[in-house]
């Protein structure tokens, strides 16, 4: 038994690092970051245990830069911090958005730091505070940014022959040839290996019902966010008139924006992304909702460490449904940049042995405390 005192968080810091991007995807928005920030944060108790969080975020998203969220946890969240029950994350996360709503980043670095804290100090891992481990491993997925041809069919056939057996292409650009990209990526890989793609909300929906007719006969596995995050209407036409599944991405933030969609009939899964939820309290809240719906969920770690794609690990490992491979590229692209017990063998991730989210270092973390 944990002495109350014990249990009690007692500091929190936040360190801001940059990190060569682990993929580069040309996407609607542009050319991807050769390097991104991360910030990091890390909750302790005086008794000395410390858990790990992280922000990366994504302008496009949120609207927030590192600057910011390191600004808004040093001078706002982290003074608030002291004295909260550290086994309580969904208090701690119910306080830190009273306190200052929205920063749905900086507030997703804390609640990840306080579930591997929880984890640490009562000897479980993330997903048994998430409603328990349902699955002994994820599958993942491995995605291709806007290119050429050749050179999208090149790292089509690398990731399959890696024994990767669900690729996402990028699209959005150019629609005459993202269909010639997807159909030459099919032709290359076979029918044994699952095709997504994802649009980050460059079409209308008109441009989007025809891409998908057009590419009827690729079977794909949904098509990621087709249209702007608000057309809603726009979303469940794509649905109707293309029959292709659709993935709410940018468009689902919050439980609120689940239960719009719902209503709207305009998404078949939901993306679940922390820097957009605040972190996994609200996540889990998205992914219970979907349940009642029929919607599964897909966990996607965008451009982060080993710390926050941990997190998302925990989050896939609990998912009530779990139907569909999960995009936690760092595991695949950068293994030696962490101290981790978590483990990839051919497109399975598994989950450390450890209590919390696995997670001890990142190299950026282990230099800046030499």
């Amino acid at each position: 038994m944990i002495e109350p005192a014990l249990r009690r968080i007692a500091w929190a810091r936040a360190t801001l690092v940059e990190r060569e991007a682990s993929s580069r995807l040309t996407t609607s928005y542009g050319d991807a970051p050769a390097r991104r920030p991360h910030v990091i944060v890390e909750i302790g108790t005086a008794a000395g245990a410390v858990g790990l969080g992280e922000a990366s975020p994504l302008p496009e998203f949120t609207g927030e830069t590192a600057a910011a969220v390191h600004h808004a946890l040093t001078e706002t969240y982290f003074p608030a911090l002291p004295g909260h029950e550290a086994t309580a994350p969904a208090a701690v996360a119910a306080e830190m958005e009273r306190l200052l709503p929205g920063n749905p980043s900086a507030r997703a670095a804390i609640d990840m730091a306080v579930h591997d804290l929880a984890g640490r100090l009562l000897g479980v891992p993330v997903a048994a505070l998430l409603g328990g481990v349902r699955r002994p491993s994820v599958a993942l997925a491995r995605a291709l940014g806007i290119g050429t041809v050749a050179a999208t069919v090149a790292a089509a056939e690398r990731y399959a022959a890696d024994g990767f057996r669900t690729l996402k292409l990028k699209v959005g650009q150019n629609p005459r040839a993202d269909v010639e990209r997807v159909r030459a990526v099919r032709r290359a890989v076979g029918d044994d290996v699952r095709i997504r793609i994802d649009a980050n909300q460059g079409y209308d929906a008109a441009t989007a019902v025809g891409v998908l007719r057009a590419l009827e006969d690729c079977r794909l596995e949904y098509v990621e966010q087709p249209v702007p995050r608000w057309d809603h209407a726009g979303m469940a036409h794509v649905r109707r008139a293309a029959g292709t599944p659709v993935l709410a991405d940018e468009a689902v933030h919050t439980p609120q924006d689940a239960l719009a969609l719902i209503r709207a009939g305009a998404a078949d899964l939901f993306a679940l992304k922390f820097v957009k939820t605040g972190g996994l309290v609200r996540a889990a809240q998205i992914a219970a909702i979907g349940e009642a719906a029929g919607i599964d969920c897909v966990v996607i770690s965008p451009f982060e460490t080993q710390i926050g794609a941990a997190a998302g690990l925990h989050m896939a490992l609990a998912l009530p449904l779990g139907r569909h491979a999960h995009e936690l590229t760092v595991f695949a692209t950068q293994p030696a940049m962490a101290r981790t017990g978590i483990h990839l063998r051919g497109d399975a991730l598994h989950p450390a042995e450890t209590p919390g989210l696995g997670v001890e270092s990142i190299v950026e973390l282990a230099g800046s405390r030499a």
